[in-house]
């Protein structure tokens, strides 16, 4: 089986586990969401805009598809890739409504006001909807150690990745724990590289 059938029947899984629950009652978690396996670089080379920066609130509200989603307004401290905005409200699929009713999609991260976080997201869609890239590998929180040491946690609860190469899938590390000072170094010369490449195209 090729590589790009097994993503297909894979990306066909993830789609079933889809939960709309805003009829049906609480909302709870979904049990998997399937993705690419993507590291930091290819994570960047995908992204229409990366950044890192705060939530200040998160509003649910009733997108162009009739489905629920969560505009979250955003202080941004550095723009890594995109145009800079130092406000920015983001609209990303699914949500809570105050009655805990609500729509969860498989593998998509929720982000909470107060979290620092850095956001790899794909271009805005209809609507200005964007995703996370390669779902919850493309956020990451930002903490403070108390010996002023900071660093970034991917929580990517239990999703699947599908490996490239192999087209095997395998389940993601639930929590991961990087180097912030490492990591941003990886992202911004992964923007870099993207940068000159764009040049070279003539954009």
């Amino acid at each position: 089986m090729s590589l790009l059938r097994t993503f297909t029947i894979a990306l066909a899984a993830a789609a079933a586990t889809v939960l709309f629950m805003g009829l049906l009652g609480p909302a709870s978690g979904p049990r998997a969401g399937t993705a690419l396996r993507l590291d930091i670089e290819e994570l960047v080379e995908r992204s229409d805009l990366v950044l890192e920066g705060r939530v200040l609130s998160a509003t649910p509200v009733m997108g162009a598809s009739g489905r629920l989603e969560t505009d979250y307004l955003m202080t941004v401290d550095r723009t890594l890739w995109g145009q800079h905005e130092g406000t920015r409200v983001l609209r990303l699929p699914g949500g809570v409504l105050p009655d805990g009713s609500g729509l969860m999609l498989a593998g998509m991260p929720r982000l909470a006001a107060g979290e620092e976080l850095v956001l790899m997201l794909t271009e805005a869609g209809r609507g200005e909807l964007r995703v996370p890239v390669g779902l919850a590998q493309g956020r990451f929180t930002l903490h403070h150690g108390l010996d002023g040491t900071r660093t970034l946690v991917r929580e990517q609860g239990s999703l699947q990745l599908v490996d490239q190469s192999s087209g095997r899938v395998q389940s993601a590390d639930s929590r991961s724990i990087l180097d912030y000072a490492e990591t941003m170094g990886r992202i911004e010369a992964a923007a870099n590289r993207k940068r000159v490449a764009a040049l070279g195209r003539g954009r």
